[in-house]
């Protein structure tokens, strides 16, 4: 994590992706971190979702942090519908002066830089890990 406390902070996290993200918001956490911090996480179904109670626990000693799941497929009326790129079209306005940290699938990573870029985010400031397949032979 960059040391940057004048900055937001966007965490975006698809499927999998949660883990290194988690493990960013644990250090957050642990540091009483004063930013604003916006958690965005895609998953397919309500039953893709955990770590919710963590989630709200680290977050309640954080100063400004809001957790938002979003829901590709069927969704009740508790959770965010669509695609977590589109979710967070929807949430947030320019950001020029935050950091993202990116973790999921190529096609979640490429649509989120698109998307952050497209708010006024320098490209140097998205940091991320995409997945990889693996083929066997």
């Amino acid at each position: 994590m960059r040391d940057a406390p004048d900055r937001d902070l966007i965490l975006l996290a698809g499927g999998a992706g949660m883990a290194p993200i988690m493990a960013q918001l644990r250090g957050l956490a642990a540091t009483g971190s004063t930013r604003r911090i916006r958690f965005y996480y895609g998953a397919r179904t309500e039953r893709d979702l955990f770590a919710l109670d963590e989630i709200a626990e680290l977050g309640s000693g954080l100063a400004d942090f809001a957790f938002v799941p979003a829901l590709s497929e069927a969704a009740s009326g508790s959770y965010e519908q669509g695609l977590i790129t589109e979710v967070v079209d929807r949430h947030e306005g320019d950001l020029s002066s935050a950091d993202a940290y990116l973790c999921g699938p190529p096609p979640m990573c490429d649509a989120a830089m698109e998307l952050l870029t497209g708010k006024g985010m320098p490209e140097e400031r998205i940091f991320l890990d995409k997945f990889t397949t693996s083929t066997g032979t």
